[in-house]
């Protein structure tokens, strides 16, 4: 215990100097997390709403040809 307040009053500053870097380096690696969860839950809602699109076109297809429809070149029948 005395070693560390010996360190901790030291006069170099390399105590302050580590905990400001450290401090530094979970800040930002937390703020990287944040920006990662974002950023794949942007993806997510994206590719969800691109699902959405998607079939309520096949839907109205469906809907206004109900023996034949086609997705792309596909052709499909009952």
């Amino acid at each position: 215990m005395k070693r560390l307040l010996k360190r901790r009053s030291s006069r170099r500053g390399e105590t302050f100097a580590e905990l400001l870097v450290s401090v530094l380096i979970i800040a930002l690696s937390a703020l990287l997390l944040a920006s990662l969860y974002q950023a794949a839950y942007r993806v997510g809602d994206a590719a969800r709403d691109l699902d959405r699109d998607f079939y309520d076109a096949v839907t109205e297809e469906e809907q206004a040809a109900p023996g034949e429809w086609t997705i792309g070149e596909f052709k499909t029948e009952d």
